[in-house]
């Protein structure tokens, strides 16, 4: 009972800590970051490279939403 009411906060501040802190790193932003550099750099296509690394960061963070939502509604948690 206790885990299913404090899920919808421990899944926004799941998500909050992937988009805000230091744990982007283990993921490899820094990493993804640097490859659309190299490869801007290479062909001169900048706008491309960071618009094609925006839109994946942006489809990993939806994905984690969705998954927190689906847990939330599987649980049966109070959201409020």
């Amino acid at each position: 009972m206790a885990f299913r009411t404090m899920l919808p906060a421990l899944g926004n501040q799941f998500i909050i800590t992937v988009k805000d802190t230091s744990i982007l790193t283990v993921i490899g932003v820094a990493e993804m970051t640097y490859q659309a550099g190299q490869y801007a750099s290479s062909n001169f296509e900048f706008v491309e490279s960071y618009t094609v690394l925006t839109v994946f960061y942006l489809v990993l963070i939806s994905l984690l939403t969705v998954a927190v939502n689906i847990c939330e509604q599987k649980m049966g948690a109070d959201v409020k």
